[in-house]
């Protein structure tokens, strides 16, 4: 009966009950390091930065994206998205939510980097849950 128990948990408690004492306290200690020196969430929210021209909003749109992608490995382990996606197609997946976006209005480039850090924050700080993730960026087709 016990095993028959364990198959009606959930996947997220499945997955943890696999994760031994030791292995979990230092995967959360890393977590809340990482958390207490991240840029975007030690920063102060404020209000957008507006580029001078439209070659400085690309070049920080660039650099937002590519901050973005080293991203992805953290939230594929923190919010368990191995099992519905790997890193490659998630990456591929922002990309193209990203190039969806096409503009050459820099202020509007300004103000969607800005929603866009929001929603990175969003996500570091736990405030996305898992299936918005999913829905939105994994299969946003279904």
């Amino acid at each position: 009966s016990t095993g028959a128990r364990a198959s009606r948990q959930p996947r997220c408690c499945q997955a943890r009950a696999r994760v031994e004492g030791g292995e979990a306290k230092e995967m959360v200690a890393s977590t809340l390091a990482r958390l207490a020196t991240s840029g975007p969430l030690s920063q102060p929210a404020g209000a957008p930065v507006f580029s001078a021209s439209l070659a400085e909003a690309r070049t920080r749109s660039r650099n937002f994206f590519r901050g973005v992608c080293r991203e992805v490995p953290w939230a594929m382990r923190t919010y368990m998205l191995e099992e519905v996606t790997t890193t490659a197609k998630f990456r591929s997946q922002l990309a193209d939510e990203w190039r969806r976006h096409d503009t050459t209005d820099y202020p509007v480039i300004d103000v969607m980097l800005f929603k866009a850090s929001q929603e990175v924050v969003s996500a570091m700080a736990h405030h996305t849950q898992r299936h918005h993730i999913i829905t939105r960026f994994v299969s946003p087709e279904s």
